[in-house]
């Protein structure tokens, strides 16, 4: 099985100093929270003379060497080499962990957001059933939302305890043929992204939704223009207008998925919980990280959990962790 990682706020979180320390000029422009608490870290100089403090995810070290030893494990991340290329080595330093490192010129970059396309590795569609991508940014799974495993940002929480979570979920999805309809199940990300994913690519095909992006203004790429549809059209002006929220829609379309859904599902679902057939595993995030989106349902009273779809119930959650 293929394991595809992004790095930034999943793997580990940098904070950058020096007189030309911008975070930007290295990775994808984001909404970064300050660090909570210090953990295991390591620094590495940059070649403008900037250095990086670089905090590894609890449980790092073990985790890659679990995956590089029985898994095909590549590194995708929509930083820049000159930044991702130092930590990675120190990571690496003998090149056995990764089995390939694609950055941001690996990257589909539509409308100012770097999608991570996995076509890009070179296999054929059907190795898409045996592969994996780990990540903390919704927008990374648009290309190919079934492959995915939403994870929580990191931001130097020593407790963290998501790495063995996502160990654990990589061990049951090695045992079924095809990882998409489990993952789809588990995270609804093809729903819960549809929208957003029709708009960035002008989707004539979806009857629902006819949302189209500005070409022309490069200053507010990425700002949905537009939407046809009565009720979209609002949010989508809004988003739209200088100044306006470019997440907006997004959030908009998320919460609205999520509510139908839960509405659909009633009483007998509970909160949307979904049982792993066969197999009981732990939550992505820990029961005490309230803000971050909470991609899994955790059962209650029993004392078992498992990994299901999202428990999405307000904009303000959302917010916490859709980032640009």
């Amino acid at each position: 099985m293929t394991v595809v990682l992004d790095m930034d706020e999943c793997l580990l979180h940098s904070k950058f100093h020096g007189p030309g320390a911008a975070s930007e000029a290295y990775r994808q422009l984001e909404e970064r929270p300050d660090a909570v608490n210090e953990v295991n870290s390591f620094w590495v100089a940059l070649d403008d003379g900037d250095t990086a403090q670089v905090n590894k995810r609890p449980g790092l070290d073990p985790f890659l060497e679990a995956l590089a030893r029985d898994y095909n494990t590549i590194v995708f991340t929509a930083a820049m080499p000159d930044y991702a290329g130092p930590v990675l080595d120190y990571i690496d330093p003998k090149g056995t962990l990764f089995h390939r490192r694609l950055y941001r010129s690996s990257c589909r970059q539509v409308k100012g957001a770097f999608l991570k396309d996995l076509s890009v590795l070179g296999v054929e569609s059907t190795d898409m059933s045996r592969t994996v991508l780990v990540d903390n940014n919704p927008l990374s799974f648009i290309c190919q939302p079934t492959n995915g495993i939403l994870v929580a940002s990191f931001y130097d929480d020593p407790n963290d305890t998501a790495l063995a979570s996502v160990m654990q979920l990589i061990r049951h999805l090695d045992q079924a043929g095809d990882v998409r309809p489990i993952l789809k199940d588990m995270f609804r990300l093809d729903t819960l992204l549809g929208e957003y994913r029709t708009a960035l690519f002008d989707d004539d095909d979806d009857a629902d939704v006819d949302c189209i992006l500005d070409d022309d203004d490069e200053e507010e790429e990425d700002l949905l223009e537009g939407c046809l549809e009565a009720g979209q059209q609002e949010r989508a002006e809004a988003a739209a207008a200088p100044g306006g929220d470019e997440k907006g829609l997004l959030l908009d379309v998320l919460v609205a998925e999520e509510e139908q859904q839960q509405q659909e599902e009633g009483s007998a679902n509970g909160d949307g919980q979904q049982q792993l057939q066969g197999e009981d595993v732990e939550c992505l995030k820990d029961d005490d990280d309230d803000e971050s989106v909470k991609t899994e349902a955790c059962s209650e009273g029993s004392g078992d959990s498992s990994l299901g779809d999202e428990s999405l119930t307000s904009r303000e959650e959302m917010e916490l962790e859709l980032e640009f």
